[in-house]
């Protein structure tokens, strides 16, 4: 939930583009972190598009939901044939009158810590 006020309105008194991109990002990411081992995988934002519908003035909610036989069957098990996997996520976001937003999608690159190099 991001509720409606003054550090998150943009120049017209809505709920401000960016701050709808991040509570987006956000809702899919704590999710995936939560069904998926974090200290197992590495999980990053690779792209994330928004589609804006209707202009939020008042607090807004983002739905998101991701069992783990989700993540299993979407994550995990095509990860057992690569060294990652790209999925893209779709999220809705409404507003206290149940009204569409903006929608959400997000696209996340997950890869085992043990195939993760920084090191150039």
């Amino acid at each position: 939930m991001l509720p409606y006020r003054k550090a998150n309105l943009n120049h017209i008194k809505g709920m401000h583009a960016c701050a709808l991109a991040t509570l987006c990002e956000y809702t899919c990411g704590l999710q995936l972190m939560n069904v998926l081992d974090a200290s197992a995988y590495r999980i990053i934002l690779q792209k994330l598009e928004m589609e804006y519908v209707y202009q939020a003035k008042s607090a807004v909610i983002a739905s998101f939901g991701l069992s783990k036989s989700q993540a299993e069957e979407q994550i995990l098990k095509p990860l057992l044939l690569g060294d990652s996997v790209v999925h893209t996520f779709n999220l809705t976001v409404t507003d206290t009158g149940d009204r569409v937003i903006c929608t959400a999608r997000v696209t996340w690159q997950v890869k085992p810590w043990a195939k993760v190099r920084t090191k150039v």
